[in-house]
């Protein structure tokens, strides 16, 4: 029992780690991703899936439960009753059903997809790493909030955000019609 609650605590934390990090977490996912592969999936932030990539929670065929958050962030990525369909009948999706439900975010083939996901990451490197940071927590404090409460969170980080180098950088470089040049510093 020690060595399980160990086990089952290290993925909880790991998966913590990935919600919590300020850089954004992009997966790619090729071939099966299953049970735990799965709920770690879900902590991330983007999802690349190749076409042949299939999805889906196994613990009820083997009378097990998810221990990791997935019966948790499962019903908040896709809601309620697809979330209760996925884990009581353990069938799985293809990539194009992932998508559809919001699973994933992008499909591409099979032989493209670690560059997919490069470029995006590539696109994200271009970006402010700071700005990047605070959208990322916002989004993550403000999806349990109520709406009222979360708007309001989000207007005091834009009002703040306008003392920052990067939006006086991102804004020069707009009316200058050049790309931003942000400092790669720690977030």
């Amino acid at each position: 029992k020690k060595k399980l609650n160990e086990f089952i605590q290290t993925g909880i934390n790991t998966l913590a780690h990935f919600e919590a990090s300020p850089l954004p977490i992009v997966v790619a996912v090729q071939g099966l991703c299953l049970a735990g592969g799965l709920e770690l999936m879900m902590a991330a932030d983007v999802v690349f899936a190749s076409e042949s990539a299939r999805f889906g929670d196994q613990h009820s065929h083997f009378g097990l439960l998810p221990g990791w958050g997935g019966s948790q962030r499962l019903p908040r990525l896709v809601g309620k009753r697809v979330a209760m369909d996925l884990l009581f009948s353990s069938r799985w999706l293809s990539s194009a059903e992932a998508l559809q439900v919001g699973l994933a975010n992008y499909v591409v083939d099979d032989e493209g997809l670690k560059e997919a996901a490069f470029k995006y990451c590539r696109r994200l490197n271009e970006k402010s790493p700071a700005g990047l940071a605070v959208m990322k927590q916002m989004v993550n404090d403000g999806i349990e909030k109520e709406l009222n409460e979360a708007i309001a969170m989000e207007s005091e980080y834009a009002v703040a955000s306008f003392q920052s180098d990067d939006v006086n950088e991102g804004l020069s470089a707009f009316l200058e019609k050049r790309r931003p040049v942000y400092n790669k510093r720690k977030i």
